[in-house]
C-alpha cells in the first residue's frame, strides 16, 4: 500500500513538473522580449550598491551626501553582495529579475482555490505573459523579488508553515517602503495566525532603528520625495490603480460578477494584498512609470482569485476557452505596447549624462563636474566621475521637509552647478524657469522641442570657457536630434 501511495505521489510530481515547463518557458520568453532594456531608476540602486561594496558608504557618488537614496534595501544589499565579489550590479539585477520572475510564476498556482490542473496551468500562463510582471522583472528593479516574496508568504501560510511565512513576510517588509502593509495583506490572504506577525514586526522595527541611527530619518529619501497624503494625490493614486489594472480589467470585471455570493468573503480575504496596494497608492499618488510598478506585485493574487472563477462559470470546451481568451487578450496587447516603448531606458539618460559631462569638462574645465537632473540613474551608473544632484530629491537629504520651489533657486545661486538638465514640467516643479536660470547666471545651451516620444528638454551651463572639438560635436548632435 505504501509503495502504491509513493508511486502515485511520484507520478503527480512528474505531472506537476511537466505542467510547469510551459509557464517557465513563457516567462523567460516574455522577459527576454525586453532585451537589454532596463529602467533609469535602477541605476540609482546599482550605484549605491557599488559604493557600499567598495567601502565608500551609502552615497550615490564618491564624496556625495550620505543617505538612503534607494527604496529597496534588501534588493540593494543583494546587489552590493554581487558587487563585492566582482559581479556587476546591472547584470546581476537582470539575472535575479529572471529568477524571481520565474519563481512567482512557479508559485502562483498555489494561490488558486482550485485543484484543477488546467486552472493552475492557466493561472501560471496568465502571469507568465502579463506585461507588467515581465517588464518589471526585466527592469533592474526589485519588483519581481517583492512580488515573489508576497506570493511565497501566502503560500507558506496556507500550507500551515507560520514560521516560514513570517520569515518571508519579514523579508518583504525590508524590500519596499510599503512592504509592511503588503506583507500583512499577504498573511491575511494566507489566513496566517496572529503570532506570524512577530517576525515582520521585528524586521520593521530593527530596520527603522538602523535607519534612524545611520541617517537620522524614519523613512528612505524616496518616500519623503514621493509620499503626499492629500486629496489630489489620493485621487491620482486611485486613478493610477485603475489604469494599472486595465490589462486584467476584463478578468476582474467578469470574475467579480460571476463569483458566487458564498465565496465573496473568502475572495475579499484572498485579495487583501490588493487592498493594501490601493491604500499605498492613495498615499503616494501612484508612480510616474507606466505599466503599474506599484501594482504588479499583487497581480498574481488577482489572477489566481478570478481566472478559475471565470473558467468555471464559462464551462469547458470552446465557450470556456473563448472566455479565457477574451479576458486575457487585453494584457497581451499591453505586453506588445510595453515592448515597443518601455519607460525611460537607462541608455537614454546615460547619453544625456555624457552631454553634461562634456559641458562640465570643456566649458567649465572640471574633470569631475557637478551636474543636476531629475533623472539620474544613467548619470550615476555609467558616469561615476559625475557629481550628480537629483532635482527630484531621491538622493538629497537636504530636501526632506523643504519646499523645492524655494530650495532649488537658492541652492543653484549659492552653490552653482556646472550643468543642469530639465524636461517636461520640471521647471515649474523646481522653480527653475528660464528667468530664474538667467538671474542665477546660467546660460542655456539648447532647448529641444517636444515630439511624439519626448517632452521639451533644456540644458543649461554656468561656465563659459567654450565647447571645442568632439565635446562641441556631441553636444550639438544631442541638441539637434536627442537621445531617442
Amino acid at each position: 500500500m505504501l509503495a502504491w501511495s509513493g508511486a502515485v505521489v511520484a507520478i503527480r510530481r512528474e505531472e506537476a513538473a511537466q505542467a510547469a515547463v510551459l509557464p517557465m518557458l513563457a516567462v523567460v520568453a516574455s522577459i527576454a522580449l525586453f532585451g537589454t532594456w532596463m529602467i533609469d531608476d535602477a541605476g540609482i540602486v546599482w550605484s549605491y550598491a557599488r559604493n557600499i561594496a567598495s567601502g565608500r558608504g551609502s552615497v550615490a557618488y564618491a564624496g556625495g551626501p550620505v543617505g538612503e537614496g534607494f527604496s529597496d534595501p534588501l534588493w540593494m544589499f543583494m546587489l552590493a553582495g554581487l558587487e563585492s565579489v566582482g559581479l556587476r550590479a546591472d547584470l546581476g539585477s537582470k539575472a535575479l529579475g529572471l529568477v524571481f520572475g520565474g519563481l512567482g510564476v512557479a508559485l502562483v498556482p498555489f494561490l488558486a482555490r482550485s485543484e484543477n490542473n488546467e486552472d493552475r496551468l492557466l493561472v501560471s500562463m496568465a502571469l507568465a505573459t502579463h506585461a507588467g510582471w515581465a517588464m518589471w522583472a526585466a527592469s533592474g528593479l526589485e519588483t519581481a523579488l517583492f512580488g515573489a516574496l508576497l506570493v511565497a508568504t501566502t503560500v507558506a501560510a496556507r500550507a500551515e508553515h507560520p514560521s516560514l511565512a513570517g520569515l518571508l513576510a519579514a523579508l518583504a517588509c525590508v524590500t519596499r517602503p510599503e512592504g509592511p502593509l503588503l506583507a500583512v495583506g499577504a498573511l491575511i490572504a494566507g489566513r496566517a495566525p496572529m503570532r506570524t506577525l512577530l517576525a515582520p514586526a521585528f524586521a520593521v522595527l530593527a530596520w527603522h532603528g538602523v535607519r534612524w541611527q545611520i541617517f537620522g530619518l524614519l523613512w528612505p529619501l524616496p518616500a519623503y520625495a514621493k509620499l503626499h497624503p492629500d486629496l489630489p494625490h489620493a485621487l491620482a493614486g486611485l486613478w493610477y490603480v485603475f489604469g494599472s489594472f486595465a490589462p486584467v480589467g476584463a478578468l476582474v470585471a467578469v470574475g467579480a460578477v460571476v463569483t458566487p455570493a458564498d465565496r465573496r468573503r473568502e475572495l475579499a480575504l484572498d485579495l487583501a494584498p490588493l487592498g493594501a496596494v490601493v491604500v499605498f497608492c492613495a498615499l503616494s499618488g501612484g508612480d510616474w512609470m507606466r505599466h503599474g510598478r506599484f501594482v504588479v506585485p499583487v497581480v498574481p493574487f488577482v489572477i489566481a482569485a478570478f481566472l478559475p472563477q471565470v473558467r468555471a462559470w464559462a464551462g469547458g470546451g470552446v465557450s470556456g476557452a473563448a472566455m479565457v481568451a477574451l479576458v486575457l487578450v487585453p494584457q497581451l496587447a499591453e505586453g506588445w505596447l510595453a515592448v515597443q516603448a518601455p519607460p525611460l531606458p537607462i541608455q537614454v539618460q546615460a547619453r544625456q549624462g555624457d552631454v553634461l559631462r562634456r559641458i562640465g569638462r570643456s566649458a567649465c574645465g572640471d574633470s569631475f563636474p557637478l551636474v543636476a537632473s531629475p533623472d539620474i540613474g544613467g548619470l550615476l551608473w555609467v558616469h561615476p566621475e559625475l557629481r550628480v544632484v537629483d532635482l527630484g530629491g531621491l538622493t538629497e537629504p537636504e530636501l526632506v521637509g523643504v519646499d523645492p520651489l524655494e530650495y532649488w533657486p537658492e541652492r543653484l545661486s549659492e552653490r552653482p552647478m556646472h550643468a543642469l538638465y530639465l524636461h517636461g514640467d520640471w521647471p515649474e516643479r523646481t522653480g527653475l524657469d528660464d528667468a530664474t536660470m538667467r538671474h542665477a547666471g546660467y546660460l542655456r545651451v539648447c532647448r529641444r522641442g517636444a515630439h511624439a516620444r519626448s517632452p521639451t528638454m533644456w540644458v543649461h551651463r554656468r561656465c563659459d570657457l567654450g565647447l571645442v572639438g568632439s565635446d562641441l560635436e556631441v553636444v550639438e548632435a544631442w541638441c539637434r536630434d536627442g537621445a531617442r
